[in-house]
């Protein structure tokens, strides 16, 4: 592995792919009627609790830290787990979109449910599963592999 190219690729991981999601979700909640400010609010209120809706812009701020934060954690996971792992490096394609879904699991299932939101774990229905933020979810996973695969091929 290509150890010196794995900061620089987890930081190409955490924007680039932080700055797809966090477009996403910013116009998805926008296009049926939410808002902006409260998205990232709440997702600032999974560390702050309800005191981030109090906040204002600093909650929403904080929300965006967050988002950005965990997006790094996948963008690390992905480093580490390159070269400890074949078939990421052998079949990329097929590894993206199992690591998206791994993505989703541990968003839905272990993220929201230990944070502050107060939200707990989802229910699990196939309509869930068959939406446009899971299929985001495939495109992120996708996207790090692929980054991590540039990044982190021999010098």
């Amino acid at each position: 592995m290509n150890l010196r190219g794995a900061p620089r690729t987890i930081l190409a991981g955490m924007l680039i792919v932080g700055a797809m999601d966090f477009a996403y979700a910013s116009l998805a909640t926008v296009l049926r009627g939410g808002s902006f400010t409260r998205l990232w609010q709440f997702v600032g209120s999974g560390l702050l609790g309800k005191a981030a809706f109090e906040m204002g812009v600093a909650g929403v701020l904080c929300g965006v830290a967050c988002h950005f934060l965990i997006m790094g954690a996948f963008a690390a996971a992905i480093c580490l787990l390159y070269k400890k792992v074949p078939l990421i490096e052998k079949q990329p394609m097929v590894s993206g979109v199992l690591y998206g879904i791994g993505i989703w699991l541990v968003m839905n299932f272990v993220v929201v449910p230990l944070s502050n939101t107060g939200t707990g774990a989802p229910p699990m229905a196939l309509n869930a599963v068959m939406n446009l933020g899971f299929a985001m979810h495939l495109v992120i996973g996708l996207s790090l592999v692929l980054i991590a695969r540039r990044g982190l091929r021999p010098a």
